[in-house]
Parts: C-alpha cells; structure tokens; sequence
C-alpha cells in the first residue's frame, strides 16, 4: 500500500483542488458518479467521514479564497 500526500479536495489528483474536483463533489453527492475510498477521504473536507453538501461549500470557499 503506497501512501501519497494530496490536496484536501482534490478529488481528479492532479495535485490541486479546483473547479473541475468541486463539479466532480457536486456529481458524486447527486449519485451520477462514483469514487474511490481514496477520493471520499480526500473529498471529505469537513472531517465528517463523507462527502456531503458542507463539503461543497467548503471547497467553493477554498476555491474563492485563491
């Protein structure tokens, strides 16, 4: 098992969280799209142990504040 340092939020790993990781949060908490246990962790900004709504508004924050 390798384990990798990402990006709170960056769901397509490609090493930072932005628009494209916060529509994939928006399609995976809709249920048109499926993730791995990786990405949930990575996805669950607020520490809660999934991706929900607050997750969404949190990483639009994240993004804003860039």
């Amino acid at each position: 098992c390798i384990i990798m340092e990402s990006t709170p939020g960056d769901l397509n790993l490609d090493g930072s969280a932005d628009i494209l990781d916060a529509v994939m949060m928006v399609a995976f908490v809709l249920g048109t799209l499926d993730l791995s246990d990786e990405q949930v962790e990575i996805g669950d900004i607020s520490g809660d142990g999934q991706i929900d709504v607050l997750d969404i508004v949190m990483m639009v924050d994240m993004i804003l504040e860039e």
